[in-house]
């Protein structure tokens, strides 16, 4: 058994980009711009061969893929633990009739702060 991290489109329209850089900005000058990006955890019954990644990939495509900011603090959201999100059951169950070997997929947000100096503990509990 194994995990594989795969990259997601972006997980943020423009418009909240945006608004959400305003909402942090207002809690700290400090930072400069934000990404949100979605993260896929596959949990592989055992390491897919290159035409099963090949077919989990297309899966996984449906959007446009950005690479993230190379923020200085990233933060990573995924659902509490015990939970199985809709999103993963739909997901799962694709993969599967798909042939794939897969115990689960879930999906997170990664969220990469890009800042102009590190933040204080104060900036940090301010932000989160």
């Amino acid at each position: 058994m194994s995990m594989l991290r795969l990259l997601g489109p972006a997980a943020e329209t423009t418009f909240r980009l945006n608004k959400l850089t305003e909402q942090l900005r207002s809690c700290t000058e400090v930072i400069s711009a934000v990404s949100v990006s979605f993260l896929h955890f596959v949990h592989e019954k055992h390491p897919l061969t290159s035409r099963e990644k090949e077919i989990l990939e297309a899966l996984l495509t449906y959007g446009k893929v950005d690479e993230p900011l190379q923020g200085e603090y990233e933060v990573i959201v995924v659902p509490r633990v015990g939970t199985i999100s809709p999103w993963s059951s739909k997901a799962t169950d694709i993969a599967r009739n798909c042939g794939l070997p897969i115990r689960r997929v879930e999906r997170a947000r990664a969220y990469a702060l890009q800042l102009k100096r590190p933040l204080t503990d104060e900036e940090l509990n301010s932000v989160f």
